[in-house]
């Protein structure tokens, strides 16, 4: 199993250059042919389907068949920013995310 964490501080949208760097680690990690869990607090507002990053984002998870797990806002303003990503034969069988403000 090989374990991703990863952080994109700021809220200024991503450059081109976040993703393609995503995407290549992502190249490596899917040719170890183990499970793979991915969390990540992305600064991209996932749930946002007209959002250019967040449409960039869809893509390149639909591209190495990885599913989005994390439902509902985990920001204080209602966005979804943080995820957890696996691949179809690893599902969690349960993804809390607790109120905005509730971690310190």
């Amino acid at each position: 199993m090989v374990v991703v964490n990863l952080y994109r501080p700021g809220s200024d949208p991503p450059v081109s250059l976040f993703i393609d760097e995503l995407s290549a680690l992502l190249e490596t990690i899917v040719i170890l042919d183990c499970l793979v869990v991915v969390g990540v607090d992305f600064n991209i507002p996932v749930h946002d389907a007209t959002n250019a990053s967040a449409r960039r984002f869809a893509e390149l998870l639909a591209s190495f068949h990885l599913t989005q797990h994390v439902v509902g806002p985990t920001h204080r303003c209602g966005n979804t920013l943080d995820v957890i990503l696996t691949q179809p034969n690893f599902q969690p069988l349960r993804v809390d995310v607790e109120p905005h403000g509730m971690l310190r």
